[in-house]
């Protein structure tokens, strides 16, 4: 037998791997609660970014699968500690802790530690606990005494009934993260899926160790369960250091796609000689489980449902002269959009009967799609749930079948041999147009007999404005406007109206931009036919427009600019611009020439493309019959753009910035 350093192979490696598991848990943490280190108390910049607001110092979490009391578990205990470098990072002194229904916070402890050495802890009477939504609760608590170079920690403990997901652990944060580090105790029986997320762990350790752990009652082998036996434990330690900010910026569906963090989701159960609990399946059965479960499936062919459906849309039905399936569809679209109103809850299931959700005129966004696909079911009308995560709520994975990343459902049909996407809440929005916040990309169709994920191709944005101007010699403009918007920017437009009817907006965003502005003949035409174009003209006095100096005028062709200023301002951007929709900008100026004056000069028309045909930027200025003729035409096409292509995009629109601010000259003749 080969020897290394006089052990039998097998031996040394057995003792190698036991002193790998000594060294996962054997470490001390990597702070002490009160223990402040005099250079980070002197420290007012943080030198791997000295631009930093604020700096977390340490943060370390122990996260544990526990079976102490009999009862599965899992117990969460964070420690974290914060430098206040600037005034502007006094935020984080405001400190809230998340927590879902079920799970309990404990053992909280706050302190601060001044630069001149003086501490001051967070009173209890100062700490408050708060319900933020019907499943979420918070812990709030602001620390006293802030000043700049203050350090701040707080720990607490928090533990949960909910095993199938452990508490997320991120790395990375908007600040910059010194030292992060997270340990885990997880018995074997447990075998959960590490999902990790942007960058790897710096340090990723495991190894495991033989503990006494009492099993569950009825789990074991031979029923009778609650003893404890000798288990294995497995032990991980994952560490980053010196984890950069990642400062959120415009046209991104989330953070959290982003950041570098793990997630951990429980995949089965084997306990000591038992069988094997599945707890994860595959998408097959999710979707079968779907379709046969209460709250979803059965819903939509529910009598009961389909009846008071039924009922309520036969009159809609007779008065609109509907004939054919897909007419009716149509209709029952429009009646459920006009007829009931979204609760403003994202929902995938519907907890109680749809006939409760008619009665009551409001329901959350899975019931209103629910509502629609009992309707298709009824009139035998191909249709599908579609399952998806809001842009808000995150990216979706598609290897693995986990419910909870969906947080919306939508509605998929056949209507006249094509498959459109239905998304009842906003009377605004037509057949074919989901909510801006469901386009994150795709989603997932729980057809019990081909189940598969769809790539969303989302319709457009168009608004196309034409305004003629003639300006007095000192300077004010009228203005003529027609314009006519499609698409999303109908969509929108429409949803304002429902808010705002007389259209005081419009006038609103002029005056943000010409405070002197006066908007009068405002009409609009097709508000209720959100399948239509909204076309709006009106006109507008703009006092002193021009620029008048000398004998020259000079205007600002730009009424009603694309951009106002670019959204993208950093140096480089670590994630992708996620655009939800493409946009087509284009306006249409005429301008009377005053009269007594001459074109003195006009700026050189353009274009500019972007790369792979994502975009164009056209530009064009020409003279004729006394009138001045002035296009601006903006065009994305391409909805992503990462982070190597991000400079295109940014430098894109700071041309079309560029020659918004171009002026024309007009001169008094001679």
């Amino acid at each position: 037998m080969t020897r290394i350093d006089g052990y039998p192979q097998p031996a040394f490696l057995a003792l190698l791997l036991s002193i790998l598991s000594l060294s996962v848990y054997a470490q001390k943490p990597p702070m002490k609660w009160g223990n402040v280190d005099k250079s980070d108390l002197s420290m007012f910049t943080y030198q791997a970014d000295t631009a930093a607001t604020a700096v977390i110092l340490c943060d370390y979490a122990e996260l544990s699968v526990d079976l102490g009391d009999g009862d599965l578990r899992y117990v969460f205990e964070h420690h974290r500690r914060i430098k206040i470098l600037k005034r502007t990072g006094f935020d984080y002194a405001d400190v809230t802790i998340p927590f879902y229904e079920g799970q309990e916070v404990s053992n909280l402890k706050a302190q601060l530690f001044t630069p001149d050495g003086q501490e001051y802890e967070v009173n209890k009477n100062d700490i408050f606990e708060e319900q933020s939504s019907e499943s979420w609760s918070q812990m709030k608590f602001t620390f006293p005494q802030v000043v700049e170079g203050a350090v701040i920690e707080y720990r607490y403990r928090l533990s949960s009934t909910n095993v199938l997901q452990l508490r997320e652990w991120y790395f990375q944060h908007e600040i910059p993260t010194r030292w992060s580090e997270l340990r885990l105790s997880i018995p074997e029986w447990y075998d959960y899926i590490f999902l990790n997320q942007g960058r790897m762990a710096d340090i990723s350790e495991q190894g495991h160790q033989m503990e006494s752990i009492r099993i569950p009652a009825g789990r074991s082998a031979d029923s009778r369960g609650g003893g404890t036996i000798q288990a294995k434990v497995n032990k991980y330690r994952l560490a980053m250091e010196n984890v950069p900010g990642l400062k959120e910026e415009a046209y991104v569906t989330t953070m959290d796609d982003y950041l570098a963090r793990i997630r951990f989701q429980l995949r089965s159960i084997r306990y000591s000689s038992s069988h094997l609990d599945q707890i994860l399946s595959d998408w097959p059965t999710l979707a079968k489980e779907l379709n046969e479960s209460d709250y979803l499936g059965r819903q939509i062919t529910k009598k009961k449902n389909q009846k008071a459906l039924l009922e309520a849309l036969e009159p809609i039905w007779a008065e609109g002269g509907a004939e054919s399936k897909e007419e009716k569809a149509l209709l029952a679209y429009q009646f459920l959009n006009n007829t009931i109103e979204w609760d403003g809850h994202y929902s995938i299931f519907s907890d109680q009967d749809l006939t409760d959700c008619l009665e009551k005129k409001k329901a959350g966004s899975g019931e209103l799609n629910l509502m629609m696909l009992c309707v298709l079911h009824t009139l035998e009308i191909e249709a599908y749930p579609v399952l998806l995560s809001t842009r808000e709520h995150g990216k979706m994975l598609e290897l693995y079948p986990i419910l909870s990343q969906f947080n919306h459902l939508i509605a998929m049909a056949n209507l006249n041999g094509q498959m459109q996407l239905l998304d009842l809440g906003s009377p605004a929005r037509p057949p074919g147009y989901p909510r801006v916040s469901a386009l994150n990309g795709s989603g997932w169709i729980a057809s019990e007999t081909n189940p598969q994920w769809i790539q969303f191709s989302p319709p457009g944005a168009k608004a196309t404005s034409m305004y003629t101007m003639d300006i007095d010699e000192a300077g004010n403009a009228t203005v003529s406007v027609n314009a006519k918007f499609e698409g999303y920017n109908a969509v929108e437009l429409r949803e304002e109206l429902q808010e705002d009817s007389e259209g005081k907006f419009l006038a609103n965003g002029w005056e943000e931009r010409y405070p002197d502005a006066q908007i009068s003949s405002l009409a609009f035409d097709a508000i209720g036919q959100p399948s239509d174009p909204l076309k709006v003209t009106y006109e507008e006095q703009l006092p002193g427009l021009t620029q008048p100096v000398g004998d020259f005028l000079y205007v600002s062709p730009a009424l009603a600019p694309a951009f106002e200023e670019n959204p993208f301002k950093l140096e480089e951007r670590a994630y992708p611009v996620e655009i939800p929709y493409p946009i087509q900008v284009q306006d249409i100026l005429f301008i009377n020439i005053p009269e007594g004056y001459i074109v003195e000069e006009l700026p050189e028309s353009g274009r500019i493309t972007l790369p792979d045909d994502g975009g164009k930027f056209d530009f064009l200025i020409s003279e004729n019959g006394g009138k001045v003729q002035v296009i601006y035409k903006v065009e994305l096409r391409q909805l992503k753009f990462q982070p190597e292509t991000y400079a295109s995009i940014k430098n894109f629109i700071n041309i079309i910035l560029e020659k918004q601010g171009e002026q024309i000259v007009f001169r008094k003749k001679d």
